[in-house]
C-alpha cells in the first residue's frame, strides 16, 4: 500500500485540503490512497515533491519507520534473528554507552512500547525519510538493513566489517570475499590492539 494517507496525515491535511494545495480533487486523492487508481509518475512525483520525500517512499516501495523500529525492538527481545551481527548485543551495547539502566535494558525485553520508546530516542536515525528510503523491503531479511545499523550503532571494529562489506572491490566475487575477509581480519587485530592499549592505560592510572 502507498504512504499518500501517511503523510497526508502526519501534516495534518484532510483530503480537500490537500487537493488545494496540489490542485486535485479530494474523490480522485482518495482513490488513489485506496488503491482503486494508480497515479502516472508526474502525479508521483507531484506528491512526492509537495511532501519532499522520494517516490519510491510514497508508493510503499521502501521500508517505513514502523517496519525499522519493530526490526530493532526484534532485536533487542531476541524474536528477530540476524546475519554477520549480533544485533542483540550491539543495541544492549548502544543503550548502555547512552546510560541507559540495566534494569531498564531488562524492561525493554518484554515491553514492546518502552523498547519502541528507547529506540526512537536513541537510534532516531530510522525514524527518518532519507535513511528509510535507501532500503526496499527485502532489506530487512537479507542484512543489508542488519549492515547499515551495524555502521550506526556497532562498536569501532564492527563499523569498520560492516564498512568493508559493502566495497565490491572487483567483479570476481570470489575474490571479492577474499579481499574482505583479509580485510575484516586485519581492522579485527588492530581493534584487539587497540582495546589492550586502553586496559593498559586505565590500570595505569588507577
Amino acid at each position: 500500500m502507498n504512504r499518500i494517507k501517511e503523510l497526508r496525515q502526519k501534516n495534518n491535511l484532510t483530503l480537500r485540503a490537500l487537493g488545494e494545495k496540489i490542485n486535485m480533487s479530494s474523490s480522485r486523492l482518495s482513490q488513489y490512497e485506496t488503491g482503486k487508481r494508480e497515479p502516472k509518475l508526474e502525479t508521483w512525483q507531484k506528491l512526492a515533491d509537495f511532501f519532499n520525500v522520494p517516490i519510491p517512499y510514497i508508493q510503499g516501495i521502501t521500508i517505513s519507520e514502523n517496519d525499522a523500529v519493530n526490526m530493532l525492538v526484534g532485536w533487542l527481545n531476541g524474536s528477530c534473528g540476524y546475519f554477520d551481527f549480533n544485533m542483540h548485543r550491539i543495541l544492549i551495547d548502544h543503550l548502555k554507552f547512552y546510560e541507559v539502566s540495566e534494569s531498564t535494558i531488562k524492561s525493554a525485553m518484554h515491553n514492546k512500547e518502552l523498547a519502541k520508546k528507547l529506540i526512537l530516542e536513541y537510534v532516531p536515525l530510522i525514524t527518518r525519510i532519507p535513511f528509510l528510503s535507501k532500503f526496499d523491503k527485502k532489506s530487512l531479511t537479507d542484512g543489508r538493513f542488519e549492515n547499515e545499523i551495524a555502521i550506526l550503532i556497532g562498536s569501532g571494529a564492527e563499523r569498520a566489517s560492516a564498512q568493508i562489506s559493502k566495497i565490491k572491490f572487483t567483479n570476481d566475487e570470489d575474490r571479492n570475499f577474499e579481499i574482505q575477509t583479509q580485510l575484516d581480519a586485519l581492522f579485527q587485530d588492530v581493534y584487539m590492539k587497540i582495546d589492550e592499549l586502553s586496559e593498559k592505560l586505565q590500570s595505569l592510572k588507577k
